[in-house]
């Protein structure tokens, strides 16, 4: 995973040519990208890609407590892959998940919340797009 100071690097620089125009910024964007999926980072990193946006979510959003049990991860993982999810659909259903957790009281997420967020997915595909 990349250094805190990595990290503050590639956002001043997005931020640096965000403040130049939306296309310095998009070219600012498509630069790091570029660099970063031709890296030894990335190539090396034996790991599906699923799995590999699951560790930059964990290495970076999570909060205490969210970290997916197997069962978790697996059926996640299950439904990114049926239902062809993109990275922002992951994402949302953690913070779901995450919330259907908080208000049950639970000081972690588990399968059900995360079966019960997949589902909402599912509903919101379905019936509004």
């Amino acid at each position: 995973m990349c250094r805190q100071s990595e990290v503050q690097t590639k956002v001043n620089a997005l931020v640096a040519a965000g403040q130049q125009g939306q296309t310095q910024l998009l070219t600012e964007a498509q630069n790091q990208g570029a660099q970063f999926f031709i890296s030894s980072q990335y190539t090396s990193r034996n790991r599906t890609d699923s799995e590999f946006v699951s560790d930059l979510y964990l290495a970076y959003l999570q909060r205490p407590g969210d970290k997916l049990d197997r069962e978790s991860e697996q059926m996640l993982e299950r439904a990114m892959t049926k239902q062809g999810l993109s990275t922002r659909a992951y994402d949302r259903i953690l913070k779901v998940s995450r919330t259907i957790a908080d208000l049950e009281g639970a000081e972690s997420v588990r399968s059900p919340h995360v079966a019960e967020a997949v589902g909402y997915r599912s509903l919101d595909r379905t019936y509004w797009n």
